[in-house]
């Protein structure tokens, strides 16, 4: 991986930043191309995470990140930087959204809540997770093939649906983190977003099928060569997990302990996958 950006991509970052200067780092700051600003909040990085090694941006005022190729490719550059995984790019423009997002300087507040379900700060980031304090709610959006399709709310009030989906949304072709793995690579497959958070913040590579019904994305899941599919400790896990190994006969299946529901449960507990 490249300590330094190389020439043609910092030319192009140049042209296309507004207030835009170069860090001592190797680094980039300027102003966000996601929203008005004139004091430059926006950053380029290189990470040195051991997890997630490459080059990533950082808009400390309204909280959009992700890595560099997304910039890059939101520019029409499509030259592809080192990094251990890809992310999916968004739309031309923000995705709007009618939710009190924090996005404060420095420690984001929802954060907390992530980290609470093993979900890692730099996860949240890169996946552009949110968080609605209206109700409250984890915002989780979804992308399929460079696709953004919407974004389901994982409501924590009792009084709400456990899960909340956008309005117009389908999610029956949808699967979380597809767009992030390499093929070759082996895969868990698990249920819930936020259980595929947790295993990418332990740095395993993983897709969730959003629920239990994963025929129509046989499509996608036939293209990862070496999965492993996780169950959610209950009944309809349980027959999910048994439909799986029939389609898919080459995958293995991980069953939790007894004691441990999810693999939210799991990682909180100290569970390494």
């Amino acid at each position: 991986m490249t300590s330094e950006l190389p020439p043609d991509i910092l030319n192009l970052l140049s042209s296309k930043l507004e207030h835009y200067y170069s860090r001592g780092n190797g680094g980039v700051q300027a102003c966000c191309p996601f929203h008005s600003e004139r004091t430059p909040s926006f950053f380029i990085f290189n990470s040195e995470n051991p997890n997630y090694k490459g080059w990533f941006f950082k808009c400390h005022g309204c909280g959009e990140s992700g890595t560099l190729n997304r910039l890059l490719k939101r520019f029409g550059y499509h030259k592809q930087l080192d990094t251990h995984y890809k992310t999916p790019t968004r739309d031309a423009r923000p995705v709007e959204t009618p939710f009190k997002f924090d996005t404060s300087v420095g420690y984001p507040k929802y954060y907390d809540y992530f980290q609470s379900r093993g979900v890692s700060n730099i996860v949240v980031d890169l996946f552009g997770f949110r968080f609605d304090f209206a109700i409250p709610a984890a915002v989780l959006p979804v992308y399929t093939d460079f696709t953004y399709y919407g974004f389901i709310r994982r409501a924590l009030d009792s009084s709400y649906p456990k899960y909340i989906i956008e309005s117009g949304m389908d999610i029956s072709h949808c699967l979380f983190g597809f767009d992030n793995c390499d093929p070759k690579n082996h895969t868990f497959v698990v249920e819930g977003i936020i259980d595929a958070a947790c295993l990418w913040s332990q740095g395993k590579q993983a897709v969730a099928i959003i629920g239990t019904k994963f025929e129509p994305k046989i499509n996608h899941l036939a293209k990862l060569e070496k999965i492993t599919y996780i169950p959610d400790n209950d009944s309809s896990g349980l027959i999910t997990a048994q439909k799986f190994i029939k389609t898919f006969p080459h995958a293995n299946i991980k069953l939790l302990p007894a004691r441990l529901k999810d693999i939210s449960d799991a990682v909180v507990s100290g569970y390494q996958f």
